[in-house]
């Protein structure tokens, strides 16, 4: 399985682009989301992106067709990247394309502050496979707030 990571626009998303990230972050909505919590949909997303520039939305398109499997949504700021999601369609799961995006993602934050920077993200604590994903990639705890673990690679 070949696929392409690309930074995605609100001006260069197509309709289809769109609903292609809407599908996936339903499928991720159980593992990130809990009751009360809002998970952002891929429109508010890139209007997101497109009023902040710090704002970084990646897809991974699978080639040759370009159709888009996954998406990593970050902010950068003055500490470094926040990794607001990382979703892959659940029919490509498990082929290291999270892995790419996590690593592309970092890259661009470190690219776009000229150098490198510190990543973090909050997991929900009982997601086992989201904290294990993110210590796989030498992210370590930084503490626990409202059941949220929040994690750091420098």
């Amino acid at each position: 399985m070949s696929i392409a990571i690309a930074r995605l626009d609100a001006d260069t998303a197509a309709p289809e682009d769109v609903a292609a990230l809407d599908r996936i972050l339903t499928g991720a909505r159980a593992s990130i989301v809990r009751a009360g919590e809002h998970l952002d949909g891929a429109a508010e997303r890139l209007s997101e992106a497109a009023s902040d520039s710090e704002r970084i939305v990646l897809v991974a398109r699978l080639a040759p067709d370009g159709t888009i499997i996954g998406l990593a949504d970050g902010v950068l700021g003055a500490g470094g990247l926040t990794i607001a999601a990382i979703a892959v369609d659940l029919a490509h799961r498990r082929r290291r394309v999270a892995h790419a995006l996590l690593d592309a993602a970092a890259a661009a934050g470190s690219a776009k502050a000229g150098e490198r920077v510190s990543v973090t993200a909050g997991v929900h604590s009982d997601n086992a496979a989201a904290l294990a994903f993110f210590a796989a990639h030498g992210f370590v705890p930084s503490g626990t707030q409202g059941g949220v673990t929040e994690l750091v690679r420098a």
